[in-house]
This record gives structure tokens, C-alpha cells and sequence, in this order.
């Protein structure tokens, strides 16, 4: 079969008839082409089509469906308690109470005010979102995530593919595949080596594992697959680096365009990785010496984390050299960073896969031990959780700070209620002592009253009588002729100092007179009044202390029914994040696109004319010397079968035209038999002695390029090609 599509200067048949016999026939030398299945465009746009039409096989729905089935116990526990004042009945019997019935609940409560976090609520709804977040950028893992970073060409996959005992694990080269965040987990349980890749819509897709090839490959295939993913997971055996994931990064000083691929410069790329990050392996080539003020600058994003310093390459410098760099490297560092951060400044060769000098005398075991002991062990979906469960206990310690508060306070009050009664009880009593004095001091008064008037009226009576018997002496005396004037005298001197003594007693009479429309009565209930009155201020004491210690016993109630429920809650809560992230994972699996490592054999894609499986099957490497059952090699199967691309492809990689095949024919002895005029210009073109070398048959026969002509049409077309 001829193909149209491939053009050879024209080649004159004379050059198949009148050409000496002089080659020698020799079987085919053994030569392996190996190439990489994705420089075929149409294999990488086929993956890229998988990769974009993947489905998820989970979604935050499955989560939350798990998370509600758990929350919803606690619409029992609310039921159990709505006899209890603190909670109203519709909170109790809220039947919407599902994903956020806590919220709805501390909402609806009359105890949401005694919450010492006012965004309690709000905070831990902030929470659960990035635990959902999480679970979707699959960052549930407890590896220790260790950036690789590094200018350009500072052999970071090389060093990578070292540290793993994996040479060929990650393409390395001039075009860097981690314009993907690359992610290499260590785990002494892994089997074999898997790689899956997050596309666009956050869909896990399982891929084949050369696919870091077809991302090296874009600039030769001019298709991005790139383009279409976020990020590329694999997963490897390793005991030594068990627990360790490190994310490959590219050059931050490539280039300050960004990615056609991505739409990203490298430098973002390397940025990303550092906030995940829980160490930095920084990589310099050792050329570069110490003049390191680019990184240095790039090293300052990742402040406060753990760091090891690599000059890579060690093997072009020496040891003497090497040494010399890492200790100028030691005392310049300290200007910018805190050495604490520093783990260890080495000098490392990718070639002998060995450290030539560590600043800190640490072997490679020393320093995977100090990385693990100086990291965080903890998945940043864990530290989530430890979030929510840190929000819960944390108002869970405050009310019981707060209760035992107000114990305290109850305490204390007891003392002084008893002391305000004894208190109010002795100053009532004193009171009774006193208006009992009073009401006997005015009983002894109007005794003594009494008892006056009856004096008054008794000298007021003598006063009549010595008054009226002055006058009858006098009227005696002066009815006698000679009456006696002396007794007149005496008469009216008595009468004088009668008169003087009942206007005294007059005076001290009205000084004590008591007013008759005054009751005495009224007086005590005046004064018995004025005294309970005085005795009211220690009782409102009593009262206040009594008020204040019911409204801190319901204070207490209430924020011991909000502890009781805040525990509820974190046990129920924490339950359902554990169940839902539990179920999401269950149903998180990698979308299978169908893609297998397999390697198609050549023969039998040469045989169904398939020339995408043709190119897949020089992924592993096809030794061209190699025959199948029939005797032909892959080159002479490929002209047996006319495919002219095929043959274009073999021609283009330097395949050995004129070794025979255990048939004895080449490839122009078997483009004569099956009569493929447009093949034999082409090997012809590519090398024109091969009209010398005869076949060699297994019957012994050796027919020459003119023998097996005459057994053909093609003697015809040479003749009439030289008329």
C-alpha cells in the first residue's frame, strides 16, 4: 500500500537491475528503539479527553448524608430535656434540626447568651467547611510533606529519583514536569508504583504511570495534558522514607511568563507547594556557589518551617570544594534566618546517590529522623478536626470556669444571708425591748401624771380651806368690839403666801400639762412605726442577698444544661465528622480511564495496521532484531504489510535495512515480494546498496535482487522504465 502522504525524489529502476552483487548478506544487528508514547499527539489528546470526561465517584453530599444521620441523635437528646426551663419547647421539637441543629439549637436558646463566644455558631460552621475542603483537595493524609524546590536546573527530579532508589521514576531534562504539583508518597505498604491525577473539577482520575512523560513531552507533541490537571499523586514503596510525601516543584527563576499549560509563572507554582509544606528541602547547584540572594529571597516565604539547605551536584566540585561551600553557606545564613530553622546544610551528589559533606556530620537516616522529629505528623484535615474539637472543649472549660464561679459565689453568700438574719432578727428584737421601755415609761408617766393631779387637787382643796378660814378669822376678829389687828395681819400675810404658793403650783402645773386632745396612744404607734422602719434596712439586705443567690443558683442551672449540651454536641458532632469523612473516603476512588500500562506488541499492531498502538509499543523499548513466528522482523513485517508510515517511522530512527531476518530476506527483498514500488524508493533512497545484497533462503538458495525481480511484476515496470 502506497502512501499518498509521503513524498521521495523519484529513484530509477535501473538502480534495482544493473547494480554489482557485491554486499554481504548478514542477519540483522541488534538495535532497540525506545520512544515515548505520548510525542504522538493524537495518544495525548486521547488521554486528555479521558482526563476531562472523568466523573467523581464522591461529592460533598456524601459527606454531609453521613454527617446528618449522626446529628440527628441529638434531636432525642433535645426531646429529653424539654421539660428543662432553659429550653423552649420548639427548639426541642425543631424537626429541621439536621446539619446545623446545634446552631439552630444555641440560636433558639434562651442560654445562647450565656455562650462565652459569642460566634460560636459561626465558627465552628467556618470549621466544618474547611474540613469538607479538605477532604475535596485530599488532604487527609498523615505524611510529612516535604517541599523540593530550587532554581532551574538544580537537578531536583534527578535528586528525587536518587533519594527514592528510582532512577527512572521522574522524567528529568530541560522541560520540567512539575508544572504539576507533583506529590510523592512513601509507604513501606505500597506494592507498586501508582500514579492518579486531579483534573479540573477536582475528580480523581487513575492514570498510567508514564503520564509524567506526556506532560515532559508538550512542547514536542504541542498538547498540553498539563492543562488539564491540578495536580499528580503518586504513590511508591519505601521502607527508609515511609511517612514522607514530597512535592516536586519547578524552577521558581524558569521563566516569568507563565505556563501555557497552566496559566501559571513557575514561580506561583513553587509558591503553592509552601503552604503546604512541613519541611523545605532547598536545592542550589553547587556551581552556583554561595551567591544565593534569589533564594535566599524565595527561602524567606517559608519562615518559621523547618529547612535543608542542598548543594546538588557535589561530584563536579569535590570534597575539599564542596566543604568549603557549605561552611560559607553556615555563616552567611544566620544575617537571614533563625539557624533553628535550619535542619542541615549538605552537599549532595545525584551521581554517586550520596551526601560528600553535611555541615551537621548527619548521615541520610540522622536526617529523615530529625525531619520527622521536627514536623508536624499531622494531616492538615487532622489539625482540622483538632480545631473543631478544640472549639467545643474550649466553651466547655469556660462554663465550668464560670460554674464554679458562681459555686464559689453561692458559697460566700451563705455565709452572709446567714449573718444578715442574725442580723435583721437581733435588730427586730431590739426594737421590741424598746418600744417596750417606751410603753412602760409612758404608763409610769401617766401614773405620775395621775398622781400629780391628785396632788394638785388636794393643795387646791387646802387652798379653799385656809382661804376660807382666814376670812372666817378675820370675820370672827373684826365682829368683836375691839378686834384684834394683829390677827387681821396674820390673816392676810397666810393669805399672801397661800396665794403665792398656788400661783407656783399654777406655773409648774401648766409646764407639765399635758394637752387632753394629745393621745399617748398615738404616740407609741408613731414611734413603734418609726422604729420598724428603721429596722427594714437589714431585712432589704436579707432580700438582696436571698434575690442575688436564686438568680445565681439559675444561672448555674442554665450553664450547667449548656455544658451538659455542649458535651452532648462535641461527642455527636465529632462523631459525624468522623462518620462523614469515614463514608466520603469509602466512596473515593479514582475514575479508571481505561488506560493500562500493557505494552502493545508490535507485531501483532503492525498486522491490525494500528499505528497509535505501533507507537506505544516502543514505550518499553523494541529490539528491531527480534522475529515473530513467521520469520519477519519488525521492519520486514511492516513492508510485508505496505505500511508506508511505519516504514517512514523505522527509516527515521536509523533501523538496519539490510540485515535479513530468519526468513534471509531484508526489508527490499520483501518490499520486492509483495511488489511495493513506493517502499523500495524508500529504502533504496535511505540506502542505495542495498540492490547488493542478496537473500539467503532456508533452503540454502542466495537469489539475487535480479531473481527475485524475475519472480515479480516488477521487471516489467524496470523495462519499461528504462525505455
Amino acid at each position: 500500500m502506497l502512501s499518498p502522504c509521503i513524498a521521495l525524489p523519484p529513484l530509477s529502476p535501473m538502480s534495482l537491475i544493473n547494480k554489482p552483487q557485491a554486499g554481504v548478506a548478514q542477519p540483522v544487528r541488534k538495535q532497540v528503539i525506545q520512544k515515548s508514547v505520548y510525542e504522538n499527539p493524537s495518544v495525548t489528546l486521547d488521554l486528555i479527553a479521558k482526563i476531562c470526561a472523568a466523573q467523581p465517584s464522591n461529592s460533598q453530599e456524601d459527606f454531609y448524608s453521613r454527617y446528618r444521620s449522626v446529628t440527628d441523635r441529638l434531636k432525642d437528646s433535645t426531646k429529653q430535656s424539654k421539660n428543662n426551663s432553659s429550653w423552649n419547647d420548639s427548639t426541642a421539637n425543631d424537626s429541621n434540626s439536621s446539619s446545623d441543629s446545634l446552631i439552630r439549637l444555641l440560636k433558639k436558646s434562651e442560654n445562647a447568651s450565656l455562650l462565652l463566644n459569642r460566634n460560636f455558631s459561626k465558627d465552628y460552621q467556618e470549621a466544618l467547611n474547611e474540613v469538607v475542603q479538605l477532604l475535596e483537595q485530599r488532604q487527609s493524609t498523615n505524611y510529612v510533606h516535604v517541599v523540593l524546590a530550587g532554581g532551574f536546573s538544580s537537578g531536583k527530579s534527578s535528586f528525587l529519583n536518587r533519594l527514592v532508589k528510582n532512577a527512572n521514576l521522574l522524567p528529568t531534562g530541560t522541560q520540567p514536569i512539575s508544572v504539576v504539583k507533583t506529590y510523592l508518597y512513601c509507604n513501606a505498604k505500597n506494592k507498586k508504583v501508582t500514579v492518579e491525577g486531579v483534573n479540573l473539577k477536582n475528580v480523581l482520575v487513575e492514570l498510567p504511570t508514564n503520564v509524567l512523560q506526556a506532560i515532559q513531552h508538550a512542547n514536542s507533541s504541542n498538547v498540553h495534558l498539563a492543562s488539564v490537571l491540578e495536580k499528580l499523586l503518586i504513590q511508591i514503596k519505601s521502607s527508609e522514607l515511609d511517612g514522607l510525601c514530597f512535592i516536586d516543584t519547578p524552577g521558581y527563576n524558569n521563566s516569568v511568563s507563565a505556563n501555557v499549560s497552566n496559566g501559571k509563572t513557575d514561580k506561583d507554582t513553587a509558591t503553592e507547594a509552601f503552604a503546604e509544606g512541613d519541611v523545605l528541602f532547598w536545592l542550589i547547584d553547587i556551581d552556583k556557589g554561595t551567591a544565593i540572594s534569589d533564594d535566599i529571597e524565595m527561602l524567606a516565604q517559608f519562615k518559621g518551617k523547618p529547612k535543608v539547605i542542598i548543594f546538588n551536584k557535589a561530584d563536579k566540585k569535590g570534597y575539599q570544594e564542596s566543604k568549603k561551600i557549605v561552611e560559607e553557606a553556615y555563616h552567611l545564613l544566620p544575617k537571614y534566618f533563625d539557624m533553628n530553622e535550619i535542619i542541615d546544610i549538605l552537599a549532595f551528589s545525584s551521581l554517586d546517590n550520596k551526601i560528600l559533606y553535611s555541615r551537621h556530620h548527619t548521615g541520610l537516616p540522622g536526617l529523615l529522623s530529625d525531619i520527622r522529629k521536627r514536623s508536624h505528623k499531622s494531616s492538615p484535615l487532622n489539625r482540622a478536626k483538632q480545631n473543631i474539637h478544640n472549639l467545643f472543649q474550649s466553651e466547655i472549660r469556660e462554663q465550668e470556669e464560670k460554674i464554679k464561679q458562681i459555686s464559689d459565689r453561692i458559697r460566700l453568700l451563705i455565709g452572709e444571708k446567714d449573718t444578715a438574719y442574725r442580723n435583721q432578727n437581733s435588730h427586730q428584737n431590739d426594737n421590741k425591748g424598746l418600744i417596750k421601755g417606751l410603753k412602760e415609761a409612758i404608763a409610769n408617766y401617766k401614773n405620775l401624771s395621775d398622781t400629780f393631779d391628785n396632788v394638785i387637787n388636794a393643795f387646791d382643796d387646802t387652798y379653799l380651806t385656809v382661804i376660807n378660814a382666814i376670812i372666817d378669822i378675820k370675820k370672827i376678829n373684826n365682829s368683836k368690839l375691839s378686834p384684834h389687828r394683829q390677827i387681821n395681819v396674820e390673816c392676810d400675810e397666810l393669805k399672801k403666801e397661800m396665794d403665792l404658793e398656788h400661783n407656783n403650783v399654777d406655773i409648774i402645773y401648766d409646764d407639765l400639762e399635758v394637752d387632753d386632745d394629745y393621745d399617748l396612744d398615738i404616740l407609741v404607734n408613731n414611734i413603734k412605726q418609726a422604729l420598724n422602719q428603721g429596722s427594714s434596712k437589714p431585712s432589704d439586705h436579707y432580700q438582696k442577698l436571698k434575690e442575688q443567690d436564686n438568680a445565681l443558683l439559675q444561672e448555674r442551672l442554665q450553664r450547667e444544661a449548656l455544658k451538659a449540651l455542649l458535651v452532648r454536641a462535641s461527642e455527636v458532632y465529632e462523631a459525624a465528622i468522623d462518620a462523614g469523612i469515614k463514608y466520603y473516603l469509602q466512596k473515593q476512588s479514582s475514575t479508571s480511564l481505561c488506560i493500562t500500562d500493557k505494552v502493545v506488541n508490535i507485531f501483532d499492531a503492525i498486522e491490525q495496521r494500528d499505528f497509535n498502538g505501533f507507537l506505544c509499543s516502543f514505550q518499553d523499548g523494541v529490539d528491531l532484531s527480534i522475529c515473530n513466528k513467521q520469520g519477519f522482523t519488525p521492519l520486514t513485517y511492516a513492508v510485508h504489510h505496505g505500511n508506508v508510515a511505519m516504514v517512514k517511522f523505522f527509516l527515521d530512527h536509523n533501523a538496519d535495512c539490510a540485515g535479513l531476518d530468519k526468513r534471509g530476506c531484508n526489508a527490499l527483498h520483501t518490499a520486492i515480494q509483495v511488489g511495493s514500488k513506493h517502499i523500495c524508493e524508500m529504502l533504496l533512497q535511505h540506502n542505495s546498496m542495498l540492490c547488493t545484497i542478496p537473500a539467503r533462503l532456508p533452503n540454502g538458495q542466495t537469489p539475487s535482487i535480479q531473481d527475485l525481480l524475475n519472480q515479480s511484476n516488477f521487471t516489467q515496470w524496470a523495462q519499461q522504465a528504462l525505455v
